[in-house]
């Protein structure tokens, strides 16, 4: 089930940017977020903006069970490692 990470990801980055007065780079692209029942963010993903990462993952307890939530947390300290 959605809960909104990926759109508060995207706020706190929008929220960084302004406070530092920094425009985003030309190629650069939001998390992908969109308003849902279901969950949408399918792997984990960084966006950087200079000495700040953010990262965006699956949720744990899917009801769904794509993936279990060991897989996830391999896949978020793989991507952060």
């Amino acid at each position: 089930m959605g809960n909104g990470k990926s759109t508060t990801g995207n706020q706190l980055i929008r929220q960084a940017l302004k406070e530092k007065n920094l425009k985003p780079k030309k190629n650069y692209q939001e998390f992908y977020a969109n308003k849902s029942l279901e969950a949408v963010t399918r792997k984990v993903e960084v966006k950087e903006l200079e000495d700040i990462n953010f990262i965006d993952s699956p949720g744990f307890n899917d009801p769904n069970k794509e993936r279990s939530d060991n897989i996830i947390f391999a896949d978020i300290v793989e991507t952060v490692h």
